[in-house]
């Protein structure tokens, strides 16, 4: 069964959001001890893209296969087990064959100056 999972979060403590050779403290690596430690098992997830150390996000999309429908509040229990940079918004079930990247239709970057 895959599930989208809608989620945001601040950049700014971690190197990016994709798994890197010799690279510590990446959002895609939080996540996925964070959904190990729920489901006893390991766990592996794929963003919609990619992003760069330090940038935020507040509509990013990411897919997990599981063997079933949670019988908990998924949603409830990543946001309660997430560091507090990293927030939870909806869990979507979705056909099997839907990608979170490569399914998607449009993609917007809005760029603000800290100056």
């Amino acid at each position: 069964m895959r599930y989208f999972i809608h989620l945001g979060f601040d950049g700014s403590n971690y190197r990016g959001w994709q798994r890197q050779k010799d690279t510590q403290n990446i959002i895609q690596e939080v996540v996925e001890h964070t959904l190990s430690n729920i489901f006893k098992k390991n766990m592996c997830v794929y963003g919609c893209g990619r992003i760069d150390a330090g940038v935020h996000a507040s509509q990013y999309v990411i897919q997990v296969n599981l063997d079933k429908a949670p019988e908990f509040d998924l949603k409830f229990r990543l946001n309660k087990s997430l560091p507090d940079d990293i927030a939870v918004f909806e869990v979507i079930r979705v056909k099997d064959n839907h990608h979170s990247r490569h399914d998607a239709i449009a993609r917007t970057y809005d760029y603000f100056s800290l100056a």
